[in-house]
């Protein structure tokens, strides 16, 4: 889900707690937690948050990187890029 186009922090911040909200709740009432903890055993440097985070974009993803070790590695993201 793309953020607002607007500048303002505090609705992307909204949304994002939205989508958080959002995964927790499917992970517990739709018995998805078993694949829940096969996305977080894929990235077990990562906090609650951003497994929760990971689950609810891409819980099919393999790997996660910061925009700097995907352009050491010779991806770059193109402006407007999604996988979606």
């Amino acid at each position: 889900m793309p953020f607002p186009k607007s500048g303002d922090y505090e609705a992307k911040m909204a949304q994002v707690q939205k989508q958080v909200d959002q995964a927790i709740e499917r992970i517990f009432s739709k018995a998805e937690f078993q694949r829940y903890l096969e996305v977080a055993s894929k990235f077990p440097k990562y906090s609650l948050n951003n497994v929760v985070m990971i689950y609810a974009q891409k819980p099919e993803a393999t790997m996660v990187q910061g925009y700097n070790a995907w352009k050491e590695m010779g991806r770059q993201v193109q402006k407007g890029e999604t996988d979606r």
